[in-house]
């Protein structure tokens, strides 16, 4: 348990532009400024002699690590004793050790213990979910909301967690809504705002960025990962000290040092992403821009997407050229639709495109997220919104691809589709600058998907149309996979091929590269009848015989 006191008195402008002056956090600025207001309308109103509105002032701030949650605790801390609200304004750090006993009994008085000597400030208990899990637990949260009560006048709580727990928290006592009337989410920083707080800190230490850091710093700021690990505020510091440390190796292998150059950071410090003490996402293995873009070239077909990607990386790049010169750059969504019939490769471009974009510096991790209906929607009222924030959390860094997004239009009044699709809108907009959400579908469904909701066209920067494929292009399909799994098509084979293809129906059930899919299969399937025909010496017959494919092998239509 960590105790600190009010500090030093300042005036509320004094502490309002302390807020103001802190890095992003816009959305929790905008919600202290209108609590404040609040609070001042209602002193106002109390020295006029009049009645003033019964308010709970214990608050929930939801985020991730490092999102400055316990900073602005202290700040409010001391807001509220100018306001009147405490009268100290000190704050109370407490955790779920610091509540919960590990014997029966003693749990009640150890979380009063800690209510009392947060009187006259705040109780700031971060990660509060925990309070739901295990023995005793319980027992501190009915504890906590005597507490609440009884000192209601001089003691104000702020419970703090991820989003998706405190969620949970909030339903595991039916007390707790009642407490906690105002919800406070602190967004995750954006690459700009990291960079400024890698060189807040820097400075803070002592420490001079040279120019070539300057320029190089944005776009390794674009390389933290923000899966599982990042800790925004946090994950800049930990890359300032991994800077410091190749900074300090450098220099112990020179001679005489400057003393100015004991203070510099140059560009080479700064550590490669894999060096930087967080682990990178499961993007798979790093390739070059050119790579990815010649596996692009090498696919069968698709010649309209082809030439969208490479407009999508063309912007890209630019804009970071741009953005590294100084210039205006045009705010971008990079949020795709990709319309089309099964089986058009569109899973298979949008690992890709994650992969791209990851060299590209959109990106941290460059993995992707394949998720539908079912592992979004919740099945009871209220469990929807946690469902979809979840699977979204896993997107972080990297791409959330929705297919059959058209599922989430619901036709039921009572159908929780739409509070699926407004939490997407809602974290697509808070992550930003660290996720990519592909919403995939048949061209007519997607046009429904994108006018249920008024913010779903100005969020999807661009539709990606997937033709179906041509009988010569599932032709060189089938070859391919042939070839894949060790497969040989005979000549008498190849010649026929095309008239077997051109025979697969188009209608109902064409899945356009599924389709050749299976068509292979049956033929394999019909080779392997073949070759243990009880006419035939299996265990004689060639190493190349087993991996031939005749015309015979193929599926009468």
């Amino acid at each position: 348990m960590v105790q600190g006191s009010g500090g030093p008195r300042k005036t509320l402008p004094e502490l309002l532009s302390e807020l103001d002056t802190m890095l992003g956090l816009a959305p929790v600025k905008q919600r202290v400024r209108a609590m404040v207001a609040e609070m001042d309308i209602d002193r106002k109103r109390r020295a006029a002699g009049m009645k003033t509105a019964e308010r709970s002032r214990h608050l929930v701030f939801t985020g991730n690590p490092g999102t400055a949650k316990t900073t602005v605790a202290r700040l409010l801390a001391q807001i509220y004793r100018e306001l009147g609200v405490v009268s100290s304004g000190h704050v109370v750090e407490a955790q779920r050790s610091d509540l919960v006993a590990e014997f029966l009994g003693q749990t009640a008085p150890k979380t009063r213990a800690v209510c009392e000597s947060a009187i006259g400030g705040i109780l700031f208990i971060d990660e509060a979910y925990t309070l739901t899990e295990g023995d005793y637990a319980a027992e501190a949260v009915a504890e906590l909301l005597t507490q609440m009560e009884n000192r209601r006048d001089d003691l104000v709580v702020i419970v703090a967690g991820y989003p998706k727990e405190m969620d949970e928290f909030m339903e595991a006592n039916p007390g707790l809504r009642s407490r906690f009337a105002n919800r406070v989410e602190f967004p995750d920083y954006s690459n700009e705002e990291l960079a400024g707080i890698f060189r807040i800190m820097a400075r803070g230490q002592g420490y001079e960025l040279a120019e070539d850091l300057e320029t190089a710093l944005p776009q390794r700021i674009t390389r933290i990962p923000r899966g599982r690990g990042f800790a925004n505020g946090r994950s800049a510091r930990q890359l300032l000290e991994a800077t410091i440390t190749r900074q300090s190796g450098r220099l112990a292998t020179m001679g005489d040092i400057a003393p100015e150059a004991l203070n510099l950071l140059v560009a080479n410090d700064l550590p490669a992403p894999e060096d930087s003490g967080v682990q990178q996402g499961d993007g798979g293995a790093r390739r070059s821009l050119a790579e990815l873009m010649a596996e692009l070239d090498g696919m069968i077909g698709l010649a309209p997407v082809k030439d969208q990607v490479r407009t999508l990386v063309a912007e890209t790049r630019v804009d970071a050229r741009r953005r590294s010169a100084g210039l205006k750059v045009a705010a971008r969504s990079r949020h795709l639709v990709f319309t089309g019939n099964p089986g058009t490769a569109k899973t298979t471009v949008a690992r890709l495109i994650a992969q791209l974009f990851r060299e590209l510096g959109v990106l941290s991790s460059g993995h992707l997220v394949e998720t539908s209906r079912p592992d979004l929607i919740g099945e009871y009222i209220g469990t929807t919104a946690p469902k979809t924030r979840a699977v979204i959390e896993k997107a972080i860094g990297g791409v959330l691809f929705i297919d059959e997004a058209y599922t989430l239009v619901g036709d039921s009044p009572s159908d929780y589709g739409p509070e699926a699709v407004a939490e997407l809108l809602v974290q697509m907009e808070n992550r930003r600058d660290d996720l990519l959400v592909i919403a995939a579908g048949y061209p007519a469904d997607m046009d429904r998907f994108l006018d249920a909701n008024s913010g779903l066209r100005s969020r999807f920067g661009a539709t990606v149309t997937f033709p179906d494929y041509s009988d010569e292009e599932l032709a060189g399909i089938f070859e391919i996979m042939a070839r894949s799994q060790n497969y040989l098509l005979s000549h008498d084979l190849r010649q026929a091929l095309p008239a077997a293809i051109a025979g697969i129906d188009r209608t109902v059930g064409f899945a356009n590269g599924r389709s050749a899919r299976q068509l292979l299969e049956r033929t394999i399937a019909r080779q392997a009848v073949r070759l243990a025909a009880p006419d035939v010496d299996l265990d004689a017959l060639p190493d190349e015989e087993l991996q031939t494919l005749h015309v015979g092998d193929l599926p009468v239509a």
